[in-house]
């Protein structure tokens, strides 16, 4: 019985966990807009903004920053932003990541279109683009592979993967026949930390 009330436990602290988690995720338009979409529009606007996108923007002292570098380090925060999005253990987000590949393709599109000479697409044929469509691919195969390890360690009712500590309490009458002076002397009850591993719910008959 102790084994069959820790398994209820177990089926209701990941059910709970689990709409926790539910709950937390975004919801409206943004929740299936990828992040590296942002940084496309930016990428576009400050062509159209910037004759020169590595001429010195902020100059502060010896110290000198220029809009493609503004762009790369919001790049690469926006990616490692992504990952985390796509990392909650037992939460399904492959639409999430499946859009973070469309957009990195997309990219590459864009990039081959721009480098084969399609004149409307040329801003997207130079150094800087290629940069963030490395980053955006990067950012898209780890957002999969992540989504993928997460939903195999998944917090359902029923995974093989949970595992949880119960304290089980024995009860030792002290009168009992053939139990030891030195068992009856000590504490009535003896509560050990058991590891359990819980395979599938455990139904009491």
């Amino acid at each position: 019985m102790a084994r069959t009330d820790a398994s209820d436990g177990a089926i209701a602290s990941s059910a709970t966990a689990a709409a926790y988690l539910q709950g937390k995720r975004r919801t409206g338009p943004l929740k299936y807009t990828p992040g590296f979409l942002h940084i496309l529009v930016l990428f576009i606007a400050g062509n159209f903004i910037f004759a020169d996108p590595r001429a010195i923007l902020v100059q502060w002292g010896e110290y000198h920053l220029s809009w493609v570098e503004v762009l790369m380090v919001g790049a690469a925060m926006m990616a490692m932003a992504e990952q985390l999005r796509v990392s909650h253990p037992g939460v399904d987000n492959t639409i999430e990541a499946i859009l973070m590949g469309a957009i990195a393709g997309v990219q590459v599109l864009l990039f081959a279109l721009g480098a084969a000479g399609v004149r409307p697409l040329a801003i997207f044929n130079n150094t800087e683009f290629l940069m963030l469509t490395l980053i955006s691919m990067t950012q898209a195969v780890v957002a999969i592979l992540i989504n993928a390890r997460t939903l195999r360690r998944t917090i359902g009712v029923g995974d093989s993967g949970i595992h949880m500590t119960a304290r089980i309490g024995f009860k030792i009458p002290t009168g009992a026949k053939g139990a030891s002076h030195e068992w009856g002397s000590l504490i009535p009850t003896i509560c050990a930390n058991v590891s359990l591993r819980q395979s599938k719910p455990v139904i009491a008959v």
